[in-house]
């Protein structure tokens, strides 16, 4: 969290195979699908950014979404330019 800003996902129970949608691990007492294509930023100070906590996820299945999340940042350089 940065000065009140928090990144979130959201999580479909959807069973539908796509790209951006990566299983959540099967020992959380949440199932589902992350969905990377769902990322946002919102105010936790905001009525309307009220969150709620459910679980934690491993640090080794949160550090390979924020590495996925992250490729929609990197800048990409044409080799023809």
């Amino acid at each position: 969290m940065y000065g009140g800003m928090i990144k979130v996902v959201a999580i479909t129970s959807n069973e539908k195979d796509f790209p951006l949608h990566i299983e959540l691990p099967d020992d959380l007492p949440i199932h589902g699908k992350v969905e990377l294509d769902h990322e946002r930023t919102i105010d936790s100070s905001s009525p309307a950014g009220a969150c709620e906590y459910r679980c934690m996820v491993p640090a080794e299945f949160l550090n390979d979404i924020l590495q996925k999340i992250s490729l929609a940042y990197k800048k990409v350089v044409s080799s023809g330019n």
